[in-house]
């Protein structure tokens, strides 16, 4: 099973729910199996029980979760509070959740910014220079809608929707 990340949470949490199910470890998981009070020799029986499968599942969900996301669950003293902490991170609308998204989009732009360095790096050394615009006539999207462009067959250009004015494919097109 692929460790839980940022992007992968409904995958994971039927494949985990599955599987705590098949390992006896569900009922401590989602709650319905609580800690007995340790107040008696006979809860104490029941609270070793408990304890002990509740630390096992606790390493499973600990193990199963990617370094990026273990500062969340770090101080969850039961398997049900990760369990808990997880499902409220990932299933909330609010800053939290948005910090989650907006670190996932930096860190996927700052991979692709060397690649695209690389890409015209090389395009410059087998061209013998930088990209001229009248060497190369792309399509522009419209800034305002879409970032794909779609042919525009009345004109040559690129247009987002019918109504919309097209851009053309002018010599002047400049790549930044």
């Amino acid at each position: 099973m692929e460790l839980l990340n940022q992007s992968n949470y409904n995958v994971w949490k039927t494949c985990m729910d599955s599987y705590l199910v098949g390992e006896d470890l569900w009922d401590v998981v989602n709650g319905s199996y609580t800690s007995p009070p340790i107040d008696g020799s006979e809860n104490s029986s029941a609270y070793k029980k408990w304890k002990q499968i509740n630390a096992k599942a606790e390493f499973i969900l600990k193990r199963s979760i990617s370094h990026s996301l273990f500062d969340h669950i770090i101080k969850c003293k039961s398997a049900h509070e990760i369990w808990r902490t997880l499902d409220h991170l990932f299933n909330k609308k609010d800053e939290a959740r948005l910090q989650i998204l907006e670190n996932e989009l930096a860190n996927t732009i700052q991979a692709i910014a060397p690649i695209e360095g690389s890409l015209i790096e090389r395009t410059n050394a087998k061209e013998g220079g930088g990209i001229s615009p009248k060497r190369k006539n792309l399509p522009r999207a419209c800034p305002t809608h879409s970032p794909f462009p779609v042919p525009d067959p009345e004109c040559g250009g690129v247009s987002l929707d019918p109504g919309h004015a097209p851009y053309s494919r002018s010599p002047n097109y400049v790549i930044e």
